[in-house]
């Protein structure tokens, strides 16, 4: 038989219209009033968020993480801020927390009774001791008792080196804690094993400088072509990528349009809000998942009388750039986070070329137009 028989069919139904997909959070709508979320009060957003940057221990992070995330998604909305730590393929000590001031407060309580640590405030202290190879045993303790006592009440990480690669014992916290640690495992070993004591600091979160906010404003009428790689580091002329960012960012004299998929970072959103308030006129359009998602700064520029859209389809607006005085624009992979700049690979390019600056000012007139009702 031929393979293009079949069995009769009954004639088939006319085809019936389908809906789209419903989006799940804002409505297609101009956001010219303070959104509300889907579930309980809307949590303080007002401008004056902080960033604040700590100096724990890795060893420590997959504490604050916790299993699946949990406690850092339990913190994030307890307390309506981030925390953002380093990928485990690219290890730091620097943990970023951002919110209001009493909130980031209240986070890192809360973390230092988790991790038994206390927060340096500033640098974190490093102490390398050198005692004999038999002893390391006796810090150690019976299934690690001892040492697990040593880091919870002198509130310090203690590690030990690998025994195919021998080496100093490190104590890590506030030069409170690891004297404390210090002397406790003195008493535990004995005085005069501990042969050699190093002090040091990591100074990784304190000596980032300030951001942006204070530093000159460039010419935007002059020729630009850079381009910023993240996570953040320290560029040629002295200032970290994130500071270059917001230099550029918070040049803008008369306009600055912005279309990115989401912003949550304070120090970009009060980058804006000086711009605003210095009366330059501002325009945002973001992707309407992101609007109403946990950290979002969109209600704080609301609030704050920035003209602020939303897409209304169930794909993306997944834009991330920006206008600047139909001079400049700043584009790349870069969401405005604080992820983004702290631990992914990201780009961002910074051009004044007209081509390229007159497609993205049509784009967004005509994504403006289309979104803003």
């Amino acid at each position: 038989m031929g393979c293009d028989q079949s069995k009769p069919q009954p004639p088939a139904k006319a085809p019936q219209p389908v809906a789209p997909p419903a989006r799940p959070n804002l409505p297609p709508q101009r956001l010219n009033q303070q959104p509300q979320r889907p579930q309980g009060p809307a949590p303080d957003l007002a401008p004056g968020g902080a960033s604040r940057k700590f100096c724990v221990p890795s060893s420590k992070h997959h504490l604050i993480i916790g299993k699946e995330g949990e406690t850092v998604k339990r913190l994030s909305a307890a307390h309506n801020i981030q925390i953002v730590v380093s990928p485990p393929d690219r290890p730091s000590n620097v943990v970023v927390i951002e919110g209001a001031p009493a909130a980031i407060d209240a986070t890192v309580k809360e973390l230092e009774d988790i991790l038994h640590f206390d927060f340096p405030e500033g640098s974190l202290s490093v102490y390398s001791l050198e005692i004999p190879g038999h002893k390391v045993g006796v810090v150690i303790g019976k299934g690690g008792m001892t040492l697990r006592d040593i880091e919870r009440t002198c509130r310090c990480t203690v590690t030990i080196p690998p025994r195919d690669k021998p080496g100093p014992i490190t104590l890590e916290g506030t030069a409170k804690a690891c004297e404390a640690g210090l002397q406790k495992i003195k008493a535990t070993i004995g005085e005069e094993h501990v042969q050699r004591v190093v002090k040091g600091v990591d100074d990784t979160a304190a000596a980032a400088p300030p951001s942006a906010g204070n530093l000159p404003r460039i010419n935007l009428g002059k020729r630009v072509s850079r381009v910023l790689f993240f996570p953040e580091k320290l560029e040629p002329e002295g200032a970290y990528t994130m500071q270059v960012f917001l230099q550029y960012l918070g040049s803008a004299e008369q306009t600055l349009d912005i279309c990115v998929f989401t912003m949550t970072n304070d120090e970009i959103a009060n980058c804006i809000l000086n711009s605003h308030r210095r009366g330059v006129k501002v325009r945002i359009l973001t992707d309407n998942d992101q609007a109403r998602s946990l950290g979002s700064d969109i209600e704080k520029f609301v609030r704050a009388g920035i003209p602020c859209t939303v897409d209304d389809k169930p794909e993306h607006m997944h834009h991330k750039f920006a206008v600047l005085d139909n001079r400049v624009l700043i584009n790349g992979s870069f969401n405005w986070t604080a992820q983004a700049q702290s631990g992914n690979d990201e780009n961002v390019m910074i051009t004044s070329e007209p081509a390229f600056i007159q497609a993205y000012n049509a784009e967004f007139e005509n994504l403006w137009r289309k979104y803003h009702h």
